[in-house]
């Protein structure tokens, strides 16, 4: 990594694990607001100042969120199209 490349903010080793160590948390209050698709989800984490980050990293997060109870998920099909998976606060 050059010194360009973490002005720019291409790549910030710091802020990435900064955002990996605080996703579990926003999750958790952003679905305690509001029933959400994991795309919205991540598109929605820099409101709260986390990072872009990898989508295979986030959504084994939601995966694990679910296994240990955090969060639970439904499909929904209402829309006639691609039925999605929509997330929900586990806990309250």
């Amino acid at each position: 990594m050059t010194e360009g490349n973490r002005d720019n903010g291409k790549y910030n080793a710091a802020n990435e694990a900064w955002s990996k160590n605080w996703l579990v948390p926003i999750l958790l209050l952003m679905l305690r607001q509001w029933s959400s698709y994991g795309y919205e989800l991540m598109e929605k984490m820099s409101t709260y100042g986390l990072a872009a980050m990898n989508p295979g990293t986030f959504y084994r997060t939601l995966r694990q969120m679910e296994k240990d109870g955090m969060v639970s998920s439904t499909w929904d099909t209402s829309e006639g199209g691609r039925p999605s998976n929509v997330l929900n606060h586990g806990c309250w």
